[in-house]
């Protein structure tokens, strides 16, 4: 018999966004209530298929729950590590900084380009094409028009850019989500598409709140659907592919900080006073190196010194922006490219430059190359 779990209600995989809410907010018991599902719908459906092998059933389930024993434990120490990350600084690129020691330049041309599509054509296009089509890129972004880059506005480009993969991504699954393609996404839409919920399912559940650990399910939906009502803006009870964006990347969204913050003071407001002390910012750390880092980075965020983050302090650390990220991209690429080191990147320092900024097998032009193509 084939067996295909992951086709299943019972263990359908996690998708992005709810494996970031689920891990953000520690629920250790999600992961046990999970593996009581997986086990209890095998059990289910197994005697219909086993009916003349009643012993190879009994060993089938023998070894499905150590199976599920395994996996839980592998789940939970992924959560116990994703915890304190899940609060990091964002990254919109993608791929490690470095391979085999070095840069990845991949990182580099998404940073200027601000996509990810399209990098198998952009790879085929020759030197003195890919340098025309910079140009024109940088044209773009010569905000006052003096044939040159200034830090400031490379800065200012590499924000937007950041930005526009950010609406990429939430974009490519907005169509995944979008089942019935009529370009707007329902919460009943979403809820069974993310958890393979039905409405009627999550009324049971919270009408049952302590059977199998449904309240931590319901938690998690429920933070889930306020922050889909957050960035439903006119109130029409569904999500258009500008809503959703905000949606699903509420950081780069003013209006969807409050949604992030809430999460944060969850996860690590342990005693519930609305704010977070030291001790449950560093949280269980024994190594003395990694506390004391945790330490110094608390104080960073600390500013008035009280021992405990609040206001903007706690918005601060838990909503951080791509500023620091975008610096260090543009002082990279201005330190390879800036010949005369004036703080300026003329065009002709670009394109002598070119393979730092775009034209790899992995650079990713996306809508940016579709545009400048309709320039030429």
């Amino acid at each position: 018999m084939e067996f295909r779990p992951l086709s299943c209600r019972c263990c359908k995989p996690i998708r992005n966004r709810q494996l970031a809410t689920t891990t953000t907010s520690g629920y250790f018991e999600f992961v046990n209530a999970s593996s009581e599902r997986v086990l209890r719908e095998t059990e289910r459906k197994l005697p219909s298929c086993f009916v003349s092998r009643r012993p190879n059933y009994c060993c089938i389930i023998v070894m499905m729950k150590c199976l599920v024993c395994v996996l839980s434990l592998c789940v939970a120490l992924t959560v116990v590590l994703a915890v304190k990350e899940a609060h990091a600084p964002h990254d919109p690129l993608g791929g490690e900084k470095e391979i085999d020691g070095e840069r990845n330049k991949h990182r580099d041309h998404e940073a200027v380009l601000g996509s990810r599509h399209d990098a198998e054509e952009a790879d085929e296009l020759s030197s003195e094409r890919a340098k025309e089509l910079l140009e024109k890129l940088a044209t773009k972004h010569d905000l006052d028009g003096d044939k040159r880059i200034s830090k400031d506005e490379f800065i200012t480009w590499i924000l937007q850019s950041f930005k526009s993969l950010d609406a990429e991504e939430a974009l490519e699954r907005f169509k995944e989500e979008d089942v019935n393609h009529d370009n707007i996404i329902g919460w009943d839409e979403y809820l069974k598409q993310q958890y393979d919920y039905s409405l009627e399912d999550m009324k049971k559940m919270r009408a049952q709140p302590d059977e199998d650990d449904n309240k931590n399910m319901v938690e998690m939906v429920d933070e889930d659907e306020r922050r889909f009502n957050g960035a439903d803006l006119d109130k029409s009870g569904s999500l258009d592919k500008s809503e959703y964006v905000a949606f699903y990347h509420p950081y780069d969204f003013e209006h969807m900080h409050q949604y992030e913050i809430e999460r944060g003071i969850k996860d690590y407001d342990k005693d519930g006073d609305g704010q977070v002390s030291m001790k449950e910012f560093v949280g269980d750390v024994d190594d003395m190196e990694s506390r004391t880092t945790e330490e110094t980075q608390f104080k960073g965020y600390d500013k008035n010194g009280d021992g405990f983050l609040q206001g903007s302090e706690l918005k601060k650390w838990l909503v951080q922006d791509n500023m620091d990220s975008a610096v260090e991209e543009v002082d990279h690429l201005m330190d390879v490219a800036d010949g005369d080191k004036d703080g300026f990147l003329t065009f002709p320092e670009i394109r002598e430059h070119q393979e730092e900024f775009v034209s790899s097998q992995a650079t990713d032009y996306g809508t940016t190359l579709e545009k400048m193509r309709d320039e030429l």
